[in-house]
């Protein structure tokens, strides 16, 4: 099977499986088999084909050109396993890998099979936790013998993903000792072993002795036989094969083995000798240190772009809450929205229906973090569209139920906060889907009034029937809804309900205007997280009747 990778300048990978029979065009246009969006590729860049048994690469007379191993490509050439290829600022390489099924067979060792610890053989190195600095003094001083560590160093050091690293390592092994079969396993997060890149006949079983595999992985040494044939007595592929020398060693990183090297030989091949294991031992360190580096150098880009997406959302989503506070005629309105983690499923807004009828909304997902703030958007999106339609807030919320029941996994739900202020009458009709803590009426004496749940939550229950509510506003009167973050935040402290705190910083506090409302309660919300981080997401809006 042979693998196109591909690799952008942010050093993200993807693989394409290739087909023999197919030929694959390669450009900046979406009609391409393999899409490059980058400025410096032409639209319809190069052609890719298999044809007399080799890959072969055609450039279509590019703008910017197309570079294999730093050379430019004039016309087609033929693709050798692994040759670099640059078009613009992708990299992309050729991956001939062969589907490798591996046995492994429960098989005692020869008495004359060589097994060296591989911390013996690591000592003898130097190499440890300072791992790159001495085997540099150790290359060094091994040189004229060991060409190929320098190489592997040298190779090796570039952030590669690990599906071009794996048979890159395997190659060096195969120049280091020159076996017929070479195999690089590494153990998968369940425990299996898997090959991740193979060199030899395709067509071979790969048999494995269970006990090479227990030494290695679990007692990390390195294992040398020579005579395969009597450790494999009653192994038929092997007898078949004809194998005589093995060789295994450990890829470890000095916490845990995660994978290893293996290479075998044919009678009459290449019997391996001390000076060859511990050659292989060192590659396998090599091998460990870069692919624990690759691993890291992924952790990082993948870091980095999540980091540039969560960025993205959050800026999107703040654009989907209020810009500006509107002006109401005789009103004060503000609101106060800060998610958990970059983005959040709060969600609230004023949006006028006419001169003199308002609808205000307050909506709070359960959970946090991105799943959240898509149903987040979801919901906006729905509000939106149906707001300034449908003037019955019942009819309303049961059409935003509908189509949360619509879209939304069966886990998830809304709670949700409707109402529509009519400020020529002095009228607040709402609906209360779910949302707790309750909304809270502040008279103007003091007098607290709670806007019980009508219903569930939305999403929970398709044509679920609300009850609409209403009440009039005298002047100084005001709202308080804010979501379950802010009475979370207060009772972060032990034996303290952030309902009943809430409530009585609301009876006691200032109330002359809707910004000392929200001052008096941003200041108890610093107050309370700065013994604590910050439990969910924050919300709460004020709507206070001035004249």
């Amino acid at each position: 099977m042979s693998v196109l990778i591909v690799t952008d300048r942010e050093g993200k990978s993807r693989r394409f499986e290739l087909d023999y029979d197919r030929r694959y065009t390669i450009g900046r246009s979406l009609k391409n088999d393999v899409v490059l969006l980058d400025d410096l590729v032409s639209r319809k860049h190069a052609d890719l084909y298999h044809e007399g048994g080799f890959w072969m690469l055609r450039d279509n007379r590019s703008s910017n050109g197309t570079y294999i191993d730093g050379q430019r490509l004039e016309g087609e050439t033929q693709l050798e396993d692994h040759s670099q290829v640059m078009i613009g600022n992708c990299r992309l390489r050729l991956n001939e890998r062969s589907s490798k099924s591996i046995s492994f067979s429960d098989r005692p060792l020869h008495a004359g099979t060589v097994v060296i610890s591989a911390n013996d053989l690591l000592r003898d190195t130097k190499t440890g936790e300072k791992s790159v600095k001495n085997l540099e003094k150790a290359l060094e001083r091994l040189k004229s013998r060991f060409r190929v560590i320098e190489r592997a160093n040298l190779e090796l050091l570039a952030h590669e993903p690990l599906d071009v690293l794996f048979p890159r390592i395997l190659d060096l092994v195969v120049e280091a000792v020159s076996p017929e079969r070479a195999a690089l396993l590494i153990r998968s997060e369940t425990g299996d072993w898997v090959c991740q890149a193979y060199r030899g006949d395709a067509a071979d079983n790969l048999d494995i002795s269970q006990t090479i595999l227990k030494n290695v992985a679990e007692k990390r040494v390195a294992v040398l036989t020579s005579d395969a044939l009597t450790d494999f007595a009653e192994g038929e592929s092997i007898h078949g094969q004809g194998i005589r020398a093995i060789m295994a060693v450990p890829i470890w990183n000095l916490e845990e083995v995660n994978g290893l090297i293996y290479v075998d030989s044919r009678m009459g091949g290449t019997i391996f000798t001390d000076e060859d294991l511990k050659l292989l031992t060192m590659l396998g360190n090599v091998a460990a240190i870069q692919l624990q580096n690759a691993q890291l150098f992924q952790e990082r880009v993948e870091k980095e772009r999540f980091e540039r997406d969560a960025q993205s959302a959050a800026e999107i989503q703040r654009g989907l809450l209020p810009q500006a506070t509107p002006a109401i005629g005789g009103y004060a309105f503000l609101g106060h929205n800060t998610p958990c983690y970059e983005v959040g499923g709060d969600y609230y807004d004023m949006v006028p229906l006419d001169d003199h009828r308002h609808c205000l909304i307050l909506a709070d997902v359960a959970g946090k973090g991105m799943s959240a703030a898509l149903l987040m958007a979801s919901i906006q999106a729905a509000f939106h569209a149906r707001v300034e339609v449908e003037h019955d807030l019942a009819h309303l919320a049961q059409d935003l139920n509908n189509a949360l029941c619509r879209t939304a996994p069966s886990n998830r739900f809304v709670t949700l906060f409707l109402a529509e202020l009519d400020t020529e009458r002095h009228r607040l009709r709402y609906v209360n889907a779910g949302h707790a803590p309750f909304p809270l009426i502040v008279r103007k004496t003091g007098v607290l009034e709670e806007l019980p749940a009508c219903g569930f939550p939305i999403g929970i229950y398709p044509d679920f029937a609300y009850e609409q509510s209403e009440l009039q506003l005298a002047q100084g009167d005001l709202l308080f809804a804010c979501s379950d973050g802010v009475t979370d935040a207060f009772g972060t402290a032990e034996d303290q309900d952030g309902i009943e705190i809430l409530s009585r910083l609301l009876e006691s506090g200032p109330r002359s205007s809707a910004s000392a409302v929200r001052d008096l309660v941003e200041g108890k919300v610093s107050e309370a997280l700065a013994r604590s981080r910050q439990p969910d997401d924050l919300t709460y809006l004020v709507l206070q009747r001035e004249s």
